[in-house]
């Protein structure tokens, strides 16, 4: 029942070769360098991409004619198949002659769950635009609704109680919460070099209730 973000784990397929050569602007040194890991960073760019095209109907690619790209009906019900795996994103890009726009996301934080479910995440954070001539639209699987709405609107109605959110996607609100316009956002997090690592862990309140608290370099202040 909560706002989130489009995401999701990446996948082996996210990791082929060939899905690799269809990738623009940047290679997998390149890509692995920032995540700071020693291979397969690209991986982790891709599955940003086809996550966001799963469950929000946004597909960052380019046409081979380099214009902007207006997904056809085709596509769209590829990703119907894609969503189910039926196909993979190689497939997709292929079918369509697509180039993966993967230097218009923009890496800037790192957030990894606490210590004691048994099952942790590390999560990547990617910031991009609305390609040109694309319209979000939620997959109704995963997500069942969807809308835009600005950080400030957002965290102004959770704190109300009616816009529910995680602490993660709280953090990410108020970051993009200093900038006026999206095109200000993706500039400020475009010039993050050294992408933090938030480690929150889990503490009782004066109620008795586990809670997260951060530690890391980030701002979640109020």
């Amino acid at each position: 029942g909560d706002y989130v973000f489009p995401g999701g784990a990446v996948d082996d397929a996210d990791s082929n070769p060939a899905l690799y050569q269809r990738c623009t602007g940047l290679d997998d040194a390149q890509a692995s360098a920032r995540l700071g890991v020693q291979r397969d960073g690209l991986s982790a760019y891709i599955a940003a991409i086809r996550e966001c095209f799963e469950e929000a109907g946004v597909l960052m690619a380019t046409p081979p004619d380099g214009e902007s790209l207006e997904p056809s009906q085709a596509l769209l019900n590829e990703r119907r198949e894609l969503h189910a795996r039926k196909i993979v994103l190689t497939e997709v890009c292929v079918n369509h002659d697509l180039h993966l726009a993967v230097d218009c996301l923009h890496y800037y934080s790192h957030w990894i769950t606490p210590e004691g479910p048994p099952r942790r995440y590390s999560t990547r954070f990617f910031a991009a635009a609305l390609p040109p001539q694309q319209q979000a639209e939620h997959d109704g699987v995963e997500t069942v609704a969807g809308e835009w709405v600005s950080p400030h609107d957002a965290l102004a109605r959770n704190k109300r109680g009616e816009f529910p959110m995680i602490l993660p996607t709280i953090a990410q609100l108020r970051l993009f919460k200093q900038s006026d316009n999206a095109a200000d956002a993706i500039a400020r997090v475009a010039k993050i070099v050294d992408v933090p690592t938030v480690a929150p862990y889990l503490a009782r309140d004066s109620a008795g209730n586990l809670q997260p608290v951060v530690k890391g370099q980030v701002d979640v202040g109020q």
